[in-house]
């Protein structure tokens, strides 16, 4: 339950909190003139310590006292340059990462496998966290633990593609136990996730038109799932109508998660031309994305997937394709979905342009760091050497 859970009255509950952090500021100041009294050197690591950390989308860090959370925003109280406080609303949707002061560094690590939906071996890492390291941790801390084991639990089980309804259940009882989290909306896409890998597309559908309720670049989000579902389904020529709808209600969003919404729309519009025997219009959507993208874009994987998916399809040299998917492999290859789907088809393709061994190479990194995936086992035997 979250400071907003625990307090019934805002008013009362942030003047506390102000009260709190004023105290908390003198001690701070005592401590650095004591450290200056001894000769040492106040380094600023008590203070960042005492700070919540909230890593926006664009690349800014901001810091001070989270106050107030929801599913949409969260209230960031700061100190000013003159001593005063202020509170900030960060949107749900601007918001990369939060890290919370006080928390284990196993849980960072751990939210940072989770990113890159390894959830193995987040789980991993959160059994390193000692029982004492929690012992003075608020409930914010504990409520995200929550969320990363619970999450971590299901994206092992998508991973696998075993133990699916282990996963829903653990994101049923987050989702349950915190609805206010301001991690809902994703589980609630986590949940659809789950429920549409096990073939459950009605309910998965349900799960992802939760997120309507959000901002409007969680709304975008929910139905680019939407469109992922036709796709799925095979149901190219409707997909990519939804698609189209997505990016152009992204475009009229007037902050920065418009052009990302729009993003991954439009790389949902490219791969349904492709299967609709259209690879040469794909290939100029994604190579006009590709052209705007920042290079560290977390997409750009996924992008080159799409990109060699149109090559391969296409008239064209093949050649191109080995290299999308291997500038997936060998540069963009952080998401473990992307990377499964650009090892299986540079296995089929260095076959093709006879090079076996470099097949055979691309075969052992796909079996071996991915065996649970679907990529993996979609893979044709292998020819006897």
């Amino acid at each position: 339950m979250t400071r907003s859970h625990r307090r019934q009255d805002v008013t009362a509950r942030r003047r506390r909190v102000i009260r709190h952090r004023c105290t908390l500021h003198v001690r701070l100041g005592l401590l650095t003139a004591a450290v200056a009294l001894a000769g040492g050197h106040a380094t600023g690591w008590a203070v960042e310590q005492a700070l919540d950390r909230v890593r926006l989308v664009n690349g800014t860090e901001l810091r001070g006292d989270i106050i107030d959370a929801s599913p949409n925003a969260l209230d960031l109280q700061t100190q000013q340059a003159d001593g005063s406080l202020a509170a900030t609303k960060v949107p749900i949707e601007t918001i990369r990462e939060v890290r919370f002061a006080g928390e284990p560094d196993s849980l960072q690590i751990a939210r940072g496998f989770l990113a890159r939906k390894d959830g193995s071996a987040a789980l991993d890492e959160l059994a390193k966290i000692a029982p004492d390291e929690l012992d003075a941790a608020d409930e914010d801390v504990r409520a995200e633990l929550a969320y990363v084991r619970s999450a971590a639990t299901a994206r092992k089980a998508l991973a696998a593609g075993e133990n699916l309804a282990a996963g829903e259940k653990a994101v049923s009882e987050f989702l349950s136990k915190q609805p206010r989290s301001l991690h809902a909306y994703a589980m609630q896409e986590l949940l659809g996730d789950l429920l549409a890998a096990q073939g459950r597309q009605p309910e998965a559908a349900a799960a992802y038109g939760a997120l309507d309720k959000g901002p409007p670049a969680i709304a975008v989000r929910a139905a680019t799932l939407k469109a992922d579902l036709l796709f799925r389904q095979g149901r190219y020529a409707d997909a990519q109508r939804e698609y189209e709808s997505a990016a152009k209600s992204a475009a009229s969003i007037g902050n920065p998660s418009g052009p990302r919404s729009a993003w991954q729309a439009d790389l949902g519009r490219a791969r349904c031309l492709t299967r609709q025997s259209r690879p040469e219009e794909a290939i100029a959507v994604v190579t006009g994305l590709l052209a705007a993208a920042d290079r560290d874009d977390a997409a750009l994987g996924k992008a080159y997937n799409v990109l060699g998916e149109a090559q391969r399809a296409s008239a064209g040299d093949a050649r191109d394709a080995l290299i999308s998917f291997l500038t997936v492999d060998l540069v963009h290859n952080d998401a473990p979905d992307e990377h499964a789907e650009a090892l299986f088809n540079l296995v089929e393709l260095w076959e093709t342009a006879n090079h076996p061994e470099r097949s055979r190479e691309a075969r052992q990194a796909l079996e071996t760091t991915y065996p649970g995936s679907p990529w993996t086992k979609k893979l044709a035997p292998a020819k006897p050497s």
